[in-house]
Order: structure tokens, then C-alpha cells, then sequence
């Protein structure tokens, strides 16, 4: 099947997709809902371990801070990194928590 060009007219009646740096819909705050956003624990050596799910920033920073605190000695994670599921279906970066 030969392909055809489109004319402008035609191309005029497709709307293009905006793409923005942010891949949520709206700028997060710490009780913005994320659905099942993952927190995931980042070791200086370059490992990374799964924590928990949460809902919002908010409840990461405390999940993280409790993770800390009873973490294996001589093992500590570097960061905390918040994964969250932007406009597009795929799970991006929300914030990244170094305490």
C-alpha cells in the first residue's frame, strides 16, 4: 500500500501532543495522591532494593526515615527514590529523598 502525503489542510485537523519536562499532569506536593508509587532505596555502591508502596510524598519521607533508622548497619542507603506513574502510562521519577 502506497503511502500519501498529507496536505496541510489535513494535517491542520490533527491536533499535536504538547510535551512538557513534567510527566505528571500537575506539580506534586507532599499530599498529592500518586496511586501505587513505588519507594525504592538507592547504596552508594549502586545497588538498589525495593522499600515500599505508598500513596504521596508525605508518607514516603516518613517510610523512608522509619527504613533508615532500622536499616543493617554498615548499609545505608544514599537515597530514596520515589517512583510514581506520570501521564503516559510509564513510572517516572516523582522525588528523590536524601536524609
Amino acid at each position: 500500500m502506497a503511502r500519501t502525503k498529507k496536505t496541510s489542510q489535513e494535517s491542520a485537523r490533527i491536533p499535536e501532543v504538547t510535551r512538557t519536562k513534567n510527566p505528571f499532569a500537575f506539580p506534586l506536593k507532599p499530599d498529592t495522591p500518586l496511586g501505587n508509587a513505588m519507594l525504592i532505596a538507592e547504596f552508594a555502591d549502586g545497588t538498589h532494593q525495593p522499600v515500599d508502596v505508598v500513596s504521596n510524598i508525605a508518607e514516603a519521607c516518613e517510610i523512608a526515615e522509619s527504613d533508615l533508622r532500622l536499616g543493617k548497619p554498615g548499609k545505608r542507603a544514599a537515597t530514596y527514590v520515589l517512583w510514581a506513574r506520570g501521564v503516559d502510562g510509564a513510572y517516572h521519577v516523582a522525588t528523590r529523598l536524601t536524609l
